[in-house]
């Protein structure tokens, strides 16, 4: 890589740009050693008023025989947040002005609809539809048949178009599989930090901790939630950042070892219940039997 080169953060991909050179976005690029972004923002008013050229809009709009909105000011209503994508960092726009005595600020908008769709992957050699076919859900179209990749057919859901550029049946019908994955992915990663972090946490730290400074049950025994806690919290940040495999030999281990603790406990209660010579019990006066306690009452 050339010692000249710039390495551009704007997105996920990572370019190293040489001087006089573009990222891949054709976005950023290298200018004497500095990222600068290549595409400014471009008011229709300013670039009227400077002589440049523009794209006509609506040219027969002189036709409409009546307004909605007056015509004596321009001002800006939203500034999509696909202006800059595929960045993940926010449009750097903010636009201030005044309409009628009041103040109005534009600042990014419509986020959601720069990353509203999803690509799924499904490992399967059976043929499901040429590339470009259409995708229906609830006899919708949500999406289309994409290039298969890595040996697995690929399917691209949802989208602007398919979300707000049909009818009100399609723009349904597309939010159910795009919510629906994602709340499963949710749901997945939910599991994990669940049974795969706070499991660990709770029942073999903190239950571990307060059994060994109280001493109700013999202190040996409390160090297998004291050893096996931990453990289960390692792993599970483990599987949640893919280095391992979810519930495979690394996590079964740590998980016997809570198990263990979690097993002993319980039969130790059971059988003998808390000890009477714990410190926190020693200062109380206890029946002898449950005579001795209804003779009392």
């Amino acid at each position: 890589m050339a010692d000249d080169a710039i390495r551009c953060d704007a997105c996920p991909v990572l370019c190293y740009i040489k001087p006089g050179r573009t990222g891949s976005c054709d976005r950023y690029g290298n200018h004497d050693g500095k990222l600068v972004r290549l595409d400014p923002h471009v008011v229709l008013d300013r670039a009227l008023e400077r002589g440049e050229s523009v794209v006509p809009f609506l040219e027969r709009a002189g036709e409409w025989d009546g307004t909605l909105v007056s015509h004596g000011e321009t001002f800006v209503t939203a500034i999509g947040a696909g202006t800059t994508y595929p960045d993940y960092k926010p449009a750097p726009f903010i636009i201030s002005s005044q309409m009628e005595g009041v103040d109005m600020v534009t600042v990014v908008t419509e986020g959601i609809f720069s990353y509203c769709g999803v690509k799924v992957k499904i490992d399967t050699d059976r043929h499901l539809g040429g590339e470009c076919s259409t995708v229906r859900a609830q006899g919708q179209a949500v999406g289309h048949v994409t290039t298969s990749e890595y040996g697995s057919q690929m399917l691209s859901l949802g989208g602007v178009r398919h979300l707000t550029g049909g009818s009100r049946q399609e723009g349904t019908a597309t939010s159910a599989p795009v919510l629906g994955n994602a709340f499963d992915a949710f749901y997945y990663r939910a599991f994990l930090v669940g049974p795969g972090f706070f499991t660990g946490l709770a029942n073999g730290v903190i239950l571990g901790y307060l059994m060994y400074r109280s001493e109700l049950v013999p202190r040996g025994m409390t160090w297998l939630g004291l050893i096996g806690g931990p453990l289960i919290m390692i792993t599970g940040i483990l599987v949640i950042l893919n280095a391992i495999p979810a519930r495979g030999t690394a996590q079964s281990l740590a998980g016997g070892v809570e198990g263990l603790w979690e097993l002993s406990l319980s039969i130790y209660c059971i059988i003998k219940g808390f000890r009477l010579s714990s410190p926190i019990l020693r200062t109380l006066t206890l029946p002898e039997s449950e005579s001795a306690l209804r003779h009392q009452a």
